[in-house]
């Protein structure tokens, strides 16, 4: 699945410059060299929003203890770790240009932008050079998939004009994380190094094993009918 969704093929190309499509079944059908080896980029975005969790009939699904967005996604920092972490082998600087929660009733967001701030921290911690944090959106927009259904924004706002750029609860969470950090660079790691000291940040490492052991669990043959039910089938990271 990874390779059907482009990361190992990206990967590899930004590890070494050589770019390989192969179709499944029929083969190789693309592959290129860049003449300089590494492709000579000045820094990598991450888009990040969760990983996908499918019954065996291919219905959104979360594993017990997440909690579940409006676009049928689960709010899952962990991977946002690992995808910083995977990123800082390309050696250069790592900005997050995409992340947020769709969440009408505003439950929810407060606790993904916490989750997420976390996990961008422990990753500053443990050597990524992340230089920038995008939350989507500033305000709720037009999904092309959804329409307005779809509630992303740190401001409300309705088309019809009942609502006009109201800055929303659950949105105050990254106000008070982008307060409350330090500016520069240096100071940022410092604190994050200080942060994972007083235990304040999750230990990816042991998050990533519990999850494991449940999904073992949720998928073994003796675990009373869950198997056949189909909960938990990781489709893609």
């Amino acid at each position: 699945m990874n390779y059907w969704w482009g990361y190992e093929l990206v990967h590899t190309w930004m590890l070494t410059g050589k770019f390989t499509w192969k179709v499944p079944v029929l083969g190789q059908w693309l592959e290129w060299q860049h003449p300089g080896g590494k492709p000579p980029c000045d820094w990598f975005g991450v888009n990040y929003y969760s990983r996908s969790v499918v019954t065996w009939y291919m219905k959104p699904w979360c594993l017990p203890g997440e909690v579940m967005t409006d676009m049928y996604y689960p709010i899952y920092a962990d991977g946002l770790y690992e995808a910083l972490m995977q990123s800082s082998q390309y050696g250069i600087p790592i900005y997050i240009t995409e992340t947020g929660i769709a969440d009408r009733s505003d439950k929810n967001r407060a606790i993904m932008i916490d989750k997420y701030m976390r996990a961008t921290l422990r990753a500053i911690a443990d050597g990524a050079d992340v230089r920038g944090f995008y939350y989507w959106t500033l305000m709720d927009n037009f999904e092309w998939n959804a329409g307005y259904l779809m509630e992303f924004g740190l401001y409300a706002w309705q088309p019809d004009g009942s609502v006009d750029r109201k800055l929303k609860e659950g949105a105050k969470a990254l106000v008070g994380y982008f307060k409350s950090l330090p500016s520069s660079l240096s100071a940022l790691r410092a604190a994050a190094a200080r942060l994972v000291q007083e235990g304040e940040l999750p230990d990816h490492e042991q998050m990533h094993a519990e999850a494991e052991e449940v999904l073992h669990d949720l998928t073994a043959p003796g675990h009373k009918g869950r198997r056949r039910q189909g909960h938990a089938m990781v489709a893609a990271t």
